[in-house]
């Protein structure tokens, strides 16, 4: 059976089981708002639009600057991406063609930007009651070093 690669599209997960998809559903694979935007959100989105003419700024200063202000983290702390997707590949890159050890189950983009950075992949797995044994990690990863 092939499973689906990515979260955010049930239908597909449904599909691989013979399924038919409820009509109500709430996907948690995926960090999305079965909300919708906030009511402030909405109420503003007219006047948002004409800023959507603009590049964004590839540096996201003002955005960065605002979250350390609001969090009182320092700017050198704070990292803006488009998604952790895209952060995971950051991840991958960070650790090209090093030994990393990936936690199962994960996320499957884990794997694919650590295959596509070209590292060694060692797994570990939650044992049956889908709990970390810490113990036995820090043993794999001796023996593995």
């Amino acid at each position: 059976m092939q499973w689906p690669k990515h979260g955010a599209n049930p239908q597909y997960l449904y599909e691989v089981l013979k399924l038919d998809m409820p009509a109500n559903t709430i996907d948690f694979s995926a960090n999305i708002n079965p909300l919708g935007p906030p009511e402030d959100v909405k109420r503003q989105w007219g006047s948002l639009l004409s800023s959507l003419l603009e590049y964004p700024d590839p540096f996201a200063t003002r955005l960065t600057e605002r979250i350390s202000k609001t969090t009182i983290l320092p700017k050198e702390n704070v990292l803006i991406a488009n998604g952790g997707a895209e952060i995971i590949s950051m991840i991958g890159h960070l650790f090209a063609r090093k030994r990393v050890m990936i936690v199962q189950p994960a996320f499957s983009e884990y794997e694919t930007a650590c295959r596509a950075s070209a590292c060694e992949i060692d797994y570990f797995y939650l044992n049956e009651n889908w709990e970390l044994d810490i113990e036995g990690l820090i043993a794999t990863f001796r023996e593995l070093m």
